[in-house]
């Protein structure tokens, strides 16, 4: 592989200790001057912070608050989705989501129980690996030729969670903020 060159920025060569005792000067100098511009950056931050932040916040818990109340909604009226998962209004969608499916044990059911219900089973080879541990990925990979009788006969279940989101139309949205904002 080939090694990069590095720069070096080089000046005019030091030859007496007070070049030396200069030098070290101007860095001490300019190591004040950049603390205190990064101190003067960083107070500027903070106070930017101090103003929007709770803004910020308040506007996080009023859309949380509002998205909680359409969840609600779209649960208890699943049938304005139809066959759908998402509803289109002008200003956004509300969406179900269907996560991936992941493996869980049943009740009173522990990984290492599985693991000896696989053994047992004679399925080791397929759903173990050389430490002996669940491949959780092939036992969800073959779920469906596999059954849900036989999951449940070595202790796990396949499960998919819905999540649900609020989806919005910022080109609907955005002309009416300007406006707003007299742009």
């Amino acid at each position: 592989m080939a090694r990069k060159k590095s720069t070096r920025m080089v000046g005019p060569a030091l030859t007496t200790r007070e070049d030396v005792a200069g030098t070290i000067r101007n860095i001490a100098y300019l190591t004040l001057l950049r603390e205190d511009q990064e101190n003067a950056m960083n107070e500027q931050i903070h106070n930017t912070r101090k103003i929007y932040e709770p803004k910020i916040v308040n506007a996080d818990t009023e859309i949380a608050r509002l998205k909680s109340m359409l969840k609600t909604w779209a649960e208890n009226n699943k049938k304005e989705f139809g066959q759908k998962k998402s509803l289109e209004f002008f200003h956004g969608s509300l969406v179900f989501r269907t996560g991936t499916p992941k493996l869980k044990t049943l009740s009173k059911w522990t990984l290492a129980k599985v693991k000896e219900a696989i053994i047992k089973k004679k399925l080791g080879g397929t759903y173990t690996r050389t430490k002996v541990t669940v491949d959780k990925d092939q036992l969800l990979a073959d779920r469906k030729s596999l059954g849900k009788a036989a999951l449940a006969e070595i202790g796990v279940k396949v499960v998919q969670e819905e999540g649900f989101d609020v989806c919005i139309k910022r080109e609907k949205v955005e002309p009416a903020r300007m406006a707003a904002q007299g742009v």
